[in-house]
């Protein structure tokens, strides 16, 4: 039980360091839009809430590609050591990965799509 609360943990401290940094990042950059002006706060904050929107996106994509990922490793580990239906786990995984490549290419497309060009 130790090693594997380390192991959390240290999981958890990077997350913690990135997350500081993020919220460093963001306050910094707020700061120096507000000292340019109301125009410049307004835009910083529109630019901010869409960058907010689609980081969040993609947590959400990230969390669900880990969620699948995990129940049909899971799956395909159970069914090894029962001896039948390998071969229908691994399909299943191969079907599940494929799946959240095509929602991500579909989603990406979507989003870039929807970007002015100039």
């Amino acid at each position: 039980l130790a090693p594997s609360l380390r192991a959390y943990g240290r999981a958890g401290v990077l997350v913690f360091v990135r997350t500081v940094g993020k919220v460093w990042a963001y306050t910094y950059c707020t700061r120096l839009a507000a000292s340019l002006g109301a125009v410049s706060s307004a835009a910083h904050l529109l630019c901010f809430n869409l960058g907010v929107v689609l980081s969040q996106l993609c947590e959400s994509v990230a969390v669900a590609t880990q969620t699948l990922l995990a129940r049909a490793l899971g799956s395909l580990d159970a069914m090894a050591k029962d001896g039948e239906g390998a071969e229908e786990a691994k399909r299943a995984a191969r079907r599940d990965a494929w799946h959240v490549i095509g929602r991500g290419v579909l989603v990406g497309g979507g989003v870039a799509g929807g970007v002015p060009a100039g």
